[in-house]
This record gives C-alpha cells, sequence and structure tokens, in this order.
C-alpha cells in the first residue's frame, strides 16, 4: 500500500512539473511571437510612413515639375512666333517715309529714334546736302542690316530657350520645334543673301518657296501639340513622359 501511495505521489508530481513546464515553454513562444508581432507592426508602420511621405514629395515634385512645364511651352511658343514674325516683317509691304522733305536734323532724330548708335550717324548723313539719293539709299541699307540683326536675335533667344528647357519638352515637341528653327535658320541666310548681299539664285528661291509652304504647317502642329500636353488628358504616370510619346517607349 504504501508503495502504491509513493507511485501516486510521484506521478501527480511529476505531471505537475511537466504541466508547469508546458506553461513556461507556451508563455515564452507566445511572448517571442507577440514581440515579432509588434516589430512586424513597426516595420509596417514605419514603410507606410515613408510611402506617405515619397507619394506627397512625389505629388509636390510632379506638380512643381507641370508648372515650370506648361511656363517652358508657352514661352518657348511666344519666341518662335516672334522669331517668324521678325523674318517675314522684313517682306512684303512696309510702309516707310520718303525723307524728300527732311532736313539733315530731321534725319538724325529719325536715326536716333531707331536706336542707332549716335556716333555712328555723322557717317550716315555725310553727303547728305550734295548727294541726298545716295545718303538715303546707304541709310536704308543700314537699316535693313540693322533690321536683319533683329531677327537674328530673335531666332537665336528662341534656340537658346529651346535648348536651356528642353528637359520640359516631350519627344514631339522637341521634334517639331527643331524643325522649325532650322527653317528658320535657313530662311535667314536665304532672306539676308538677298536683301543685305543682293545675291540670289534659282536652288536658293526655290528652297525659301519650300519653306514659305511648310513653316506655318509645322507652327500650327506645334500650337496643337502644347495644346493637347497641357490639358487635363495630358497627366501620366511618369510627368516627364507626354502620351504621344509613352506609346513608343519600351
Amino acid at each position: 500500500m504504501d508503495a502504491w501511495l509513493t507511485i501516486l505521489i510521484s506521478f501527480l508530481t511529476s505531471a505537475g512539473v511537466t504541466s508547469g513546464i508546458m506553461k513556461l515553454i507556451s508563455s515564452r513562444v507566445e511572448h517571442k511571437h507577440q514581440k515579432a508581432i509588434e516589430a512586424y507592426k513597426h516595420e509596417l508602420n514605419a514603410i507606410n510612413e515613408q510611402q506617405k511621405f515619397n507619394y506627397q514629395r512625389w505629388i509636390t515634385d510632379f506638380g512643381l515639375f507641370t508648372q515650370k512645364k506648361h511656363e517652358a511651352y508657352a514661352e518657348l511658343y511666344r519666341l518662335v512666333l516672334v522669331a517668324d514674325g521678325s523674318l517675314e516683317g522684313l517682306y512684303g509691304f512696309r510702309q516707310v517715309p520718303s525723307f524728300d522733305e527732311y532736313t539733315k536734323e530731321d534725319m538724325k532724330k529719325h536715326l536716333l529714334n531707331l536706336n542707332i548708335v549716335e556716333g555712328f550717324i555723322p557717317q550716315l548723313l555725310e553727303g547728305w546736302e550734295t548727294s541726298r539719293e545716295e545718303c538715303i539709299r546707304k541709310i536704308r541699307e543700314y537699316q535693313t542690316m540693322i533690321e536683319f540683326q533683329k531677327a537674328d536675335r530673335a531666332r537665336t533667344d528662341a534656340s537658346n530657350y529651346y535648348l536651356l528647357n528642353s528637359v520640359y519638352l516631350s519627344e514631339t515637341v522637341e521634334k517639331i520645334t527643331t524643325e522649325i528653327l532650322t527653317l528658320l535658320g535657313h530662311q535667314y541666310v536665304f532672306d539676308y543673301q538677298s536683301r543685305v548681299e543682293h545675291y540670289s539664285d534659282e536652288t536658293g528661291r526655290a528652297e525659301r518657296k519650300q519653306i514659305k509652304e511648310k513653316k506655318p504647317v509645322l507652327i500650327k502642329e506645334l500650337k496643337a501639340t502644347i495644346r493637347k500636353e497641357m490639358s487635363v488628358g495630358y497627366y501620366s504616370e511618369n510627368p516627364g513622359i507626354a502620351p504621344s510619346d509613352a506609346g513608343t517607349k519600351g
């Protein structure tokens, strides 16, 4: 009887110890899992916060990029029109005074109003009393040269602005603008040779005619493309790619 009692007590004691050990192990495992879960939650929160920050930064950057892009498009189109108008204004009907009733002093005031360097005016007016017609011819030629310089400066301004802001332009706008600026450069050469150097040939006249026909088409295409890209439907996932370009990439 004592033996059976000893065995029973030993069994119960052993079972109690085992149960305690199992509870301890279970508690530690649960604690470890809980810590892992908390760490995972913390990591997820950190990732979410970083994603929110990245998204907000992307929205801000995209807004600034879009604003600058719109400004660049508007200014580029304006400069292209100014450059084209400066060249076209050198031809066609132009109203200029005959200078028949001008005195030498009147002509000096006229030249000053044209922003001609005052120190050069005496050279232009040399011989006014003795050979007025020759003097007027010389003045008109000088005026023409000044106007060509202004036209060339307008073309250069458009070209420089295009190069400095090309990062904001889509490939389509870049391509059209490059073609227009190339045509303006060729037209300037032909017109300068004709009006200033008094030289022209059949080949040059034929090419200038082609330029006159092609240039308005390209300017109209540039305007339509800019309008399309600046509309609400322009925005895409990548702010650097317009819809017309996105389909050709990759």
